[in-house]
């Protein structure tokens, strides 16, 4: 699935005043400004100091000036971005910078651009991370759809300035191991967040199951992971009610996606003989609906207007398997999404009815509109088969989560504390924020039923991000578990920083940060905060012990390995016939 042109990032030394770029960007604090600009005075003299005087820039975070280049300068034009008042600088303003970048070079039309770095940062490799990060995702532009497309797309980045304190003079901080490897995990990082803001951004008559499916299994050949997809018939005998009720109304065949990572070393013996092998395991599940129309219980036609979406939790846990493949973690990640749509129909799921899950309990059905939870009811008792050592779910669940926490931050809840920890500090290392909503054990009432287990929506109307994850619970087996309501976050209305208005893809970055602290492969949790946070080194996550009985087994600090190439061996197994609904 096309997803516009790849931006090119690299490390460049040498006179940054003699690039031959298009534009040249020059990264400045308010403080830092006058000894930034010398290198620049040598080459053009005092005019650039003029004109920031006479126009009165401060250096303000997030700020930038196109000023005209000279024939003394090897670029036409010339931009002085801010990065604050005074130093360190944070991973926020580093991030600014880069889209600031972006966005005028998309101005002035230009294809190739220079960074050079006004001072030196505290962490020359978290600051290469963090530029290359966002200078990638600042660049994506969804066009698939376009006639005449109205963006230039930037081609080549450099980077200057991330050696020698002198920013025109520097040698090539790409001979340095660490900032290379810091510069291919940001590049990555980025890459497969567009990729998946690509899947969310499609329409869903386009992006359905069976295509989401594909889709999947075309990054599965690409990145070495095994793939299997089941349709209505191995869904069926997985015991997954609850998906196939969801998809009833449809005349699109649900489907239900199963990637995995095996660090090197590990055989595909299946699920027992890998338990033996590997200490490690993760669970990573998505929610898949592709289109929400609410079901019988119909969304209102601004509530449905981007319920293509709806699938940006399966997006994320995709997106997120492809970066893992490409970071090779020391840690077995198993991925799990449920892909349907919500639809209405004369074979839609009706609010009255009961559902058995793959768990094993019924639901009954309140709201049709409630569909999420179904799908991961089912998916999250099969992820508990494999017997993981934690398990992440992540959803556009609730419209509750959007009124408590607005749009710039996702909430997680969980039933272990070090696992919700390290969900915190993997959202604050990726600039992808968290806040902790409490699972009160109290409110677990109000899904009792009079017919069934429990019930799809809590009889209290409020507090239905918590009611939601309560729900959610009761299919995790006791494991450590944690869920992120992405709801609020997963589409934007306007340009953000690094985020072009429409899909975000948040939670690509976030799962994958936590998954290499978890593996203890991150050079520093901290490390795309621009060495600006004091967090621990990596997340220790524990919980109660799992059924190989190693208490601590996500604790390790084992470097990863290589790991070769290997091929995508899941057989699909397509449902025969015609879809019901």
């Amino acid at each position: 699935m096309a997803g516009g042109r790849v931006l090119s990032v690299r490390l460049a030394g040498g006179d940054a005043t003699r690039a031959r770029v298009d534009l040249l960007a020059l990264a400045v604090t308010r403080d830092g400004m006058a000894t930034a600009l010398r290198p620049f005075e040598r080459a053009i003299g005092r005019r650039v100091a003029r004109e920031l005087e006479l126009r009165r820039f401060t250096a303000a975070e997030g700020s930038a000036l196109v000023l005209v280049g000279g024939r003394r300068l090897g670029a036409p034009h010339l931009v002085v971005v801010g990065l604050g008042a005074s130093g360190p600088v944070g991973a926020d303003a580093w991030r600014r910078a880069a889209d600031q970048v972006v966005v005028k070079a998309r101005e002035v039309r230009a294809r190739t651009a220079a960074l050079v770095l006004g001072l030196p940062p505290a962490d020359s490799a978290a600051t290469i991370e963090v530029l290359a990060e966002a200078a990638t995702l600042a660049s994506y532009a969804f066009t698939e759809y376009r006639h005449d497309p109205e963006r230039v797309a930037l081609r080549t980045l450099a980077l200057y300035g991330l050696g020698e304190t002198d920013a025109g003079k520097t040698p090539a901080a790409g001979r340095n191991p660490a900032n290379a490897a810091a510069l291919r995990r940001g590049v990555v990082l980025a890459q497969a967040t567009n990729e998946a803001r690509t899947w969310i951004n499609t329409p869903a008559a386009v992006l359905t199951p069976a295509a989401l499916a594909a889709e999947a299994e075309r990054v599965a050949a690409a990145s070495g992971l095994t793939v299997e997809v089941d349709g209505p018939e191995g869904i069926a005998a997985l015991g997954m009610g609850a998906l196939l009720a969801v998809a009833r109304g449809s005349a699109e065949a649900p489907r239900f996606i199963r990637l995995t990572y095996r660090p090197p070393g590990v055989s595909r013996r299946g699920a027992d003989a890998s338990a033996r092998e590997t200490r490690r395991r993760i669970a990573l599940v998505g929610k898949g609906i592709t289109f929400d129309s609410g079901g019988l219980s119909l969304k209102t036609a601004d509530g449905m207007e981007h319920m293509k979406r709806d699938m940006a939790g399966g997006a994320a846990v995709i997106g997120a398997m492809r970066a893992i493949a490409a970071l090779r973690p020391p840690v077995e990640v198993r991925a799990y999404v449920p892909a349907s749509e919500n639809m209405i129909g004369g074979s839609a799921m009706k609010p009255g009815d009961v559902l058995r899950t793959a768990a094993g309990k019924t639901i009954e059905v309140v709201n049709t509109d409630a569909e999420g939870r179904l799908v991961l009811a089912d998916a999250l008792a099969v992820a508990v088969r494999d017997a993981p050592h934690a398990i992440v779910d992540i959803a556009t669940l609730t419209g509750a989560v959007r009124t408590a926490l607005g749009t710039r931050v996702a909430a997680v809840l969980g039933n272990d504390v070090a696992l919700v920890r390290a969900l915190l500090d993997a959202g604050a290392a990726s600039g992808e924020r968290l806040w902790q909503l409490p699972l009160v054990s109290a409110y677990r009432s109000q899904l009792d039923s009079a017919v069934a287990d429990l019930r799809n929506v809590a009889a209290d109307g409020h507090g239905g991000t918590i009611h939601a994850a309560l729900m959610l619970q009761e299919f995790v087996a006791g494991r450590p578990w944690a869920h992120l309501d992405i709801a609020g976050v997963a589409f934007t209305e306007r340009d953000l920083p690094c985020t072009p208005r429409g899909a975000v893809g948040f939670g690509v970055r976030l799962l994958t940060r936590f998954v290499l602290a978890a593996a203890g492969t991150a050079e520093d949790q901290g490390a795309a905060t621009g060495g600006q946070r004091d967090a621990p080194a990596r997340a220790n996550v524990r919980g109660t012990p799992p059924v190989d009985g190693d208490a601590d087994a996500l604790g390790v600090s084992s470097a990863a390995a290589p790991r070769r190439r290997r091929r995508a061996s899941g057989r699909p197994r397509r449902a025969r016939g015609s879809p019901r609904g």
